[in-house]
């Protein structure tokens, strides 16, 4: 059984949900027999360690030294109280030295430093404000620490999840060398890596998960539609909005348990991994929609619904990851086809409490959490990745 790993959540956009996705990887591994170690590193809202504060033991203890060698900073780790199931830390850096922007490869440092401490097998769990290109550092210290990492822990993740403006960023009206797509980008930190045979990312990137999500927090009605945006998607994929919505799911029924089955089905008969040139394809069909939009409603961006935008591209997503003629769907990829209400705000409303269990929290990001547990059980406990 897996027992350890790494999983660094990315975006290429702030407030895209790596926070309360890193916390339900979190609850559900640990839940699941793992021991689990938080880290917090995002230098622009630390509040991972801030909501695992609320599940404390003990006194959180104060590290600065491993083995006698000094800590490039100071960090607090904190017991969480928990039942059944593996132990749970939670780490993060102390006082200002948490808002630093620190090199990204200090990460790992930082968790080779905390296994030498804990001495116990772990699953760490990374929450960052960072994007896969932040790790493109051509320095032998990035690429050492690297090595390091991949020796103790054989599994490393990106968990990145994408938005429409990330997925589209570089394309501009002029063509220039100067302006590279965010998944060029991307392509590039995996080559400069692989061609140091160091596969952090897998060779073309099949390390990377990727979570596609319109972030709609609510059940996706066709009826709720308008008469614009039904005009688009028939015209756009040829399909009446009842059907085209995700072909994965009975869009009549609020997250029913089709959809779980359908998502089950779509892991267990799957080999698909989704590679950068897969992505990298899947961006031009999609800057062709876009442009079609834009050529249909010159000022579609402006006017639209933002809501709107959401739905045409994790439309667009679904249709293009899902094989209806083998009923799969890539393993490093997680849909998620709507959220819930209650993650309006999560983390504030998480920060808000004094004490916190697992029960609420499960309770609160409701389907979002099954979908995870599904893929956990389906793909990563399942050593398909």
């Amino acid at each position: 059984m897996l027992r350890e790993g790494i999983a660094i959540f990315t975006s290429g956009k702030g407030g895209a949900g790596k926070t309360p996705f890193a916390l339900l990887l979190s609850i559900l591994l640990r839940r699941m027999g793992l021991n689990v170690l938080t880290l917090d590193y995002n230098s622009l809202n630390p509040d991972l360690y801030e909501i695992f504060k609320r599940f404390l033991i003990e006194r959180p203890e104060l590290i600065t030294h491993v083995d006698g060698e000094r800590l490039p900073y100071p960090l607090v780790l904190a017991e969480c109280r928990v039942s059944g199931g593996g132990k749970l830390w939670s780490v993060a850096r102390v006082g200002k030295y948490r808002y630093i922007p620190y090199p990204p490869y200090a990460i790992f440092d930082t968790i080779l430093k905390l296994k030498q401490h804990l001495k116990e097998p772990f699953f760490a769990i990374v929450d960052t404000n960072l994007n896969i290109p932040a790790f493109n550092i051509s320095l032998n210290e990035a690429f050492e620490s690297s090595k390091a990492v991949l020796n103790e822990f054989t599994k490393v993740y990106f968990f990145h999840i994408w938005s429409p403006g990330s997925f589209r960023k570089g394309s501009t009206p002029i063509s220039s060398s100067i302006e590279v797509s965010e998944i060029e980008q991307i392509r590039s930190t995996i080559m400069n890596y692989s061609q140091r045979r160091v596969d952090l990312f897998g060779r073309e990137g099949e390390n990377i998960i990727h979570i596609i999500t319109p972030r709609l927090f609510e059940e996706i009605k066709p009826e709720s539609l308008g008469a614009r945006l039904k005009f688009i998607l028939k015209r756009l994929f040829g399909r009446e909005a009842e059907v085209s919505t995700i072909p994965i799911m009975n869009i009549a029924k609020f997250m029913s348990s089709d959809l779980y089955t359908a998502l089950g089905t779509a892991y267990e008969r799957s080999l698909r991994l989704l590679k950068i040139r897969d992505l990298q394809l899947i961006r031009e069909k999609f800057n062709e929609v876009a442009n079609q939009l834009m050529s249909t409603y010159r000022n579609f961006a402006v006017e639209v619904n933002p809501a709107d935008i959401e739905v045409v591209f994790f439309m667009f997503m679904a249709r293009e990851l899902y094989d209806d003629a083998t009923n799969t769907l890539p393993l490093n990829a997680i849909i998620v086809p709507f959220m819930v209400k209650k993650l309006v705000n999560f983390v504030d409303s998480m920060l808000m409490s004094n004490i916190l269990d697992e029960e609420s929290i499960l309770e609160r990001e409701g389907p979002v959490a099954k979908i995870f547990e599904l893929w956990i059980s389906k793909v990563l406990l399942s050593n398909k990745i």
